[in-house]
């Protein structure tokens, strides 16, 4: 049988394009002559081994990068918990751009909400923050010191770090209620934050507030942020999952948030620890609190915008290639099955005839 000799120059100029505009970039013919110049390519080199003719050394780099780029690299080989930190997870952060920006300004809008309702009434904040407390802030005492006198710094901080990675947790899980659950979870911690700041500022407290908030805030809420991100990427799978099935959209979102929510407790629980032995901490200064806080806060911004981005041809791409190649290998049988009941039909008109 004779094989179809492939076109190695055709074949690495859609690789080379792969690189550059990324599989998004190809048109639906490309895609499909990709996989099948891979197929091709494959065929011959096994041929000509078998025959023992030499195997160009080129010829085999571009199957091999064929392959990485049709299959996906985590088939090849599996990725080192170092690889995995330093580029899997910025780039799924990076990938998950749209819900982590849906969640910030769902936040940040119920945030500015709990500010004008308590500047107009700071009745409205005993709802949520309790009437005990409300009382504790109008005679000038924050809820942060009876927690001191209440307990060591190291319990406190694992207190506070318990909290706030089951606040984690359950944005996330929400993400399966279509989104419902991390929404209402992102709503009432932004109105918490906003509908505290004016009444703080009244009844002038607001240094010691800001003195207990800057040394860890920034990271927390950020973190919190995050997971409500990742529950929001699994409600986007579900809703619109694209040109995509809903089961692997789901698959991609899962996959992802769970790298995200890993780095969400690992921020919280360096905001715990921050929060235990610093903003409780009176031998810090507001100066040095701030530096900690801010230190901590560009340091995760920076990891999640800034790594992994040398040669990032993006899992995603690999994956919608070998998810393309997949739909298409699942169409074929059935493609050939009508053809052939087809042709069997034509032949007995012919004979009728």
């Amino acid at each position: 049988m004779k094989l179809p000799r492939t076109d190695w120059p055709r074949l690495e100029q859609l690789l080379r394009a792969v690189d550059q505009r990324t599989i998004q970039g190809l048109t639906a013919d490309e895609i499909d002559e990709l996989a099948i110049l891979f197929r091709h390519g494959a065929r011959e080199l096994e041929h000509q081994r078998r025959l023992s003719r030499a195997v160009p050394q080129e010829h085999e780099q571009l199957v091999a990068r064929a392959y990485l780029t049709v299959h996906g690299r985590k088939k090849v080989a599996a990725r080192s918990l170092l690889d995995l930190v330093r580029t899997e997870v910025p780039r799924a952060f990076r990938a998950q751009a749209g819900p982590i920006a849906c969640a910030t300004l769902v936040f940040f809008s119920a945030a500015l909400s709990g500010i004008i309702a308590s500047t107009l009434d700071e009745r409205s904040a005993q709802w949520l923050i309790g009437a005990d407390a409300l009382d504790s802030l109008r005679q000038g005492e924050l809820w942060t010191r009876e927690l001191v006198r209440m307990a060591p710094e190291s319990a406190l901080s694992a207190r506070i770090l318990t909290n706030n990675i089951a606040i984690a947790l359950v944005a996330f899980v929400a993400g399966w209620t279509l989104g419902i659950g991390t929404l209402f979870i992102l709503i009432v911690n932004g109105l918490q934050i906003g509908l505290l700041i004016p009444i703080v500022h009244h009844y002038g407290i607001s240094t010691d507030f800001w003195d207990f908030v800057v040394a860890h805030g920034f990271l927390e809420l950020t973190m919190i942020i995050l997971a409500g991100g990742a529950g929001l990427g699994l409600a986007d799978a579900i809703i619109a999952p694209g040109s995509l099935r809903r089961r692997e959209a789901l698959r991609r979102a899962t996959r992802r948030g769970l790298m995200l929510l890993a780095v969400s407790v690992t921020g919280l629980i360096l905001s715990g620890v921050a929060e235990g032995f610093v903003s409780t901490n009176s031998g810090v200064d507001f100066p040095g609190k701030l530096a900690v806080g801010l230190s901590l806060w560009l340091a995760m911004l920076g990891y999640l915008t800034l790594a992994g981005r040398s040669g990032e041809e993006s899992a995603d791409d690999a994956e919608a290639l070998a998810h393309y190649a997949k739909r298409r290998k699942e169409k074929a049988p059935a493609s050939r099955r009508a053809h052939g009941r087809s042709e069997g039909l034509k032949k007995k008109t012919t004979v009728s005839g």
